[in-house]
């Protein structure tokens, strides 16, 4: 069965996403509290902050 574009397009969020669950699974207490290039952002407010749309829709 061929995948239409957009579930391509999901499978492939979906693949990127359990990849990088994957790279934070590890960090200890104080690689999620280490500074970022993101001004005074730890490495957990940027994993919030990219991650909050998934929790966000057009209704909410």
């Amino acid at each position: 069965m061929a995948f239409s574009g957009q579930e391509r397009l999901w499978a492939l969020a979906h693949a990127e996403r359990e990849a990088l669950a994957r790279d934070l699974s590890g960090l200890t207490a104080g690689q999620w509290n280490h500074g970022t290039l993101c001004g005074r952002w730890s490495v957990q407010d940027v994993v919030a902050h990219l991650t909050a749309a998934a929790s966000l829709n057009q209704w909410q």
